[in-house]
């Protein structure tokens, strides 16, 4: 029988987050056949042994070194039978046993999207920013910078989808690489990932692609996924927060936006708009004094900074 969805899920010390994460996809009501495809990176904290004592009916491929999420999800490409693939992270959860079968139920309707994707939210039910958005250009990224897709939505549209207004799907250009849903039959006219990319950004750069080719791209936020943004990458409890993404989406801006300003536009546009939100975040953590606060802070100073940096340095390939 036909193999209608291949769950992908790229591993690397996935840890509790993944067991959960497969639990939530076993206990799902479809009416369809599904596969669930885990590629393994090298993992060393015991997280795939779990899951092979506790979960069957898995398709377990162990790599012997750490490929990265890009290149790790080209090559698992290769063992999925599926119609459509869902690139799942390992620290998702879909949030209620009937998601897969509304999605599905919704892309027989819509047979002319080739990408899709859901809301993300955090454990609180609040929305993820990064989920979706629209293509990096000048327009999009003033957008973004100066709080106007924030704040008039419906008009200006920014690189991140941060705000709207109803549960209908929107026609985005990327959808983000956590929970992204693929129609295989594109992949035979275009490849998946940028294996130049480890890991950030790459989502972007494959749905900007895409959507340039003239396939539709759909952001449904009636349907909602748990994401524990960031939990493979605490040391101690504590978020260490990359400028990886950042380093990426840089350079994906400067690849698809030929001038030899972009590099400058991009460092000053991100600095100010993480110069406003530093600024807020101060003052928001000395009225509260919450550690979520202080997270938030240090966050937004790192990525300030970074961007800051950029902007003081002559490089060589701008």
């Amino acid at each position: 029988m036909t193999v209608k969805l291949s769950i992908l899920i790229i591993n690397w010390n996935g840890g509790t987050y993944l067991k959960d994460c497969i639990s939530s996809i076993v206990s799902q009501k479809t009416s369809f056949i599904k596969e669930i495809i885990i590629f393994d990176n090298n993992s060393t904290d015991g997280s795939v042994e779990i899951i092979e004592k506790e979960s069957k009916n898995l398709i377990i491929i162990k790599n012997h070194e750490n490929i990265g999420f890009a290149l790790g999800n080209n090559e698992a490409l290769k063992f999925c039978k599926g119609i459509y693939v869902l690139l799942l992270n390992p620290d998702t959860i879909l949030k209620n046993e009937n998601l897969l079968q509304i999605w599905m139920d919704y892309l027989d309707k819509n047979n002319e999207v080739a990408l899709s994707g859901c809301k993300l939210i955090f454990p609180d039910g609040s929305h993820q920013i990064g989920d979706a958005g629209y293509k990096p250009n000048f327009c999009s990224l003033f957008s973004y910078t100066l709080f106007l897709s924030k704040i008039f939505p419906k008009i200006f549209k920014g690189i991140f989808l941060n705000k709207f207004y109803s549960d209908k799907p929107i026609e985005v250009d990327w959808i983000c690489g956590a929970d992204m849903m693929i129609k295989r039959a594109i992949l035979e006219k275009t490849y998946l990932f940028d294996d130049s990319i480890f890991m950030y950004a790459e989502d972007i750069e494959f749905g900007s692609r895409i959507s340039s080719m003239g396939y539709k791209v759909m952001y449904l936020p009636f349907l909602e996924i748990i994401h524990l943004q960031g939990a493979t990458q605490r040391i101690h409890g504590r978020a260490v927060y990359k400028t990886a993404w950042l380093k990426n989406l840089r350079k994906l801006f400067i690849d698809l936006n030929k001038s030899f300003l972009s590099g400058f536009i991009f460092d000053f546009c991100f600095s100010l708009n993480f110069f406003i939100k530093y600024l807020f975040s101060i003052i928001n953590y000395l009225i509260f004094w919450k550690k979520k606060d202080y997270e938030r802070l240090h966050q937004i100073g790192t990525y300030f900074f970074f961007c800051l940096k950029n902007f003081f340095s002559v490089s060589k390939n701008d």
